[in-house]
């Protein structure tokens, strides 16, 4: 199992810093067409408040993800040891489906609760 750790720890660093130096650049990038346009804070203020009325917030999404993961991750290591690791991958898989199928429900009733009242 370290040498798991050992070759995903580096590999989640290296993507995981790709990744957050893009979104970096993408947002410097909409902010300056932002400001080409002319628009300011108080008509831009409504784009991104907007998104979170519509729907489920993703932090709810990826919360319930990685609890649901965890969980897994809990429960293979219950498991006899000749199996554990190949329970383990199953149940975050199975898990974390059913976290983003439960996430949906959710977001769909929120979804429609917020229509209704509208």
């Amino acid at each position: 199992m370290n040498a798991l750790f050992d070759v995903v720890m580096p590999m989640l660093i290296v993507f995981g810093s790709f990744g957050y130096i893009l979104k970096l650049f993408l947002d410097y990038r909409m902010r300056q067409k932002l400001i080409d346009k002319g628009l300011t804070g108080d008509d831009v203020k409504h784009l991104f408040v907007e998104r979170f009325r519509q729907g489920a917030p993703s932090s709810l999404k990826w919360g319930m993800v990685l609890l649901a993961v965890g969980a897994a991750i809990l429960i293979g290591r219950l498991m006899p040891y000749d199996v554990a690791d190949e329970y383990t991958v199953a149940f975050m898989f199975i898990f974390g489906g059913a976290a983003l199928l439960a996430f949906g429900i959710i977001a769909r009733r929120m979804k429609d609760n917020g229509n209704g009242s509208s």
